[in-house]
C-alpha cells in the first residue's frame, strides 16, 4: 500500500462544519468550529456585545492573503492592507445575500473599518490602526443575514447575525501611512512613564545587583 498525504486545509475545514451537536444551538446547526468560536468569542471578551446570539454563530472561511484567520489569529496590519476574502459557503446562498462589516471596540480613531452589503461598499475599506504601544487591538468580522441600500449601514444591527471570525492586530510601520491616508490624523504613540520612586528603586537594585557580581567575581 503506498502512503497517502492528507490535505491539512480539507481536515481544517471538516473539523469546523462537522461534528458534535452544539449543546444551545438549532438543530441544523451541527459543528465544532461553532462550539470552539463562542469559547474563542467569550475569551477575546466579546460575550456582552453579541449577548445570546453568540451561541447561534457560525464561523466563516476568511483569508487575508495566504493568511487564514480563525479564532483570534493574530495578523499584522501589513497582512490586513486589503480586504479579506470571504467564504460564505458554509452559511449558505452566496455573497449577495449578506452584509459584511469589519469592527473594533478597541480603537479611538476608526470603529467601522469596512461594510459591504450585498454588491454595494457602504464603508470602503480601512486597514487595522492599532497604535503604537497600545499591544493587540480585536477585530470582529460580522456576516449579517440580508441586505441594507446605501446610507443605511448605521442599521446594519437590525439584520440578524448569522457568522463572524475574528483576529487580534498590534503595531508595525504600515499604521502611521494608513491613519494619514484613509482617515487624515496624525499616528499617536504611547509610552509607559514610570514614576521617579519607581525608577529610583530600579536603578538601587541594579546597583546591588552589580555590587554582589563583583563580590562573586572574587571568591
Amino acid at each position: 500500500a503506498t502512503d497517502q498525504l492528507v490535505n491539512l486545509e480539507d481536515v481544517h475545514r471538516e473539523w469546523k462544519h462537522s461534528g458534535l451537536q452544539h449543546p444551545r444551538a438549532p438543530a441544523k446547526l451541527k459543528s465544532h468550529g461553532a462550539m470552539y468560536l463562542e469559547r474563542s468569542l467569550v475569551h477575546a471578551g466579546f460575550g456582552k456585545q453579541l449577548g445570546e446570539k453568540i451561541n447561534r454563530l457560525r464561523p466563516v472561511e476568511v483569508m487575508f492573503g495566504d493568511k487564514i484567520v480563525d479564532f483570534g489569529t493574530i495578523v499584522t496590519p501589513t497582512q490586513a492592507l486589503q480586504p479579506p476574502k470571504l467564504d460564505l459557503t458554509s452559511l449558505g446562498g452566496d455573497g449577495k445575500d449578506y452584509t459584511v462589516t469589519l469592527t473594533t471596540p478597541d480603537s479611538p480613531d476608526c470603529r467601522l473599518h469596512w461594510c459591504v452589503s450585498g454588491d454595494t461598499t457602504l464603508q470602503p475599506y480601512i486597514p487595522p490602526t492599532p497604535l503604537r504601544g497600545t499591544g493587540f487591538y480585536r477585530y470582529l468580522i460580522s456576516v449579517y443575514q440580508g441586505t441594507l441600500l446605501k446610507g443605511e449601514d448605521e442599521d446594519v444591527i437590525s439584520l440578524p447575525l448569522v457568522g463572524c471570525a475574528h483576529f487580534q492586530c498590534s503595531w508595525d510601520e504600515s499604521v502611521g501611512r494608513t491613519l494619514a491616508r484613509d482617515l487624515g490624523v496624525d499616528e499617536k504613540v504611547f509610552v509607559v512613564q514610570r514614576s521617579k520612586k519607581i525608577q529610583e528603586d530600579a536603578a538601587e537594585r541594579l546597583f546591588k545587583r552589580r555590587e554582589w557580581e563583583m563580590k562573586t567575581e572574587f571568591m
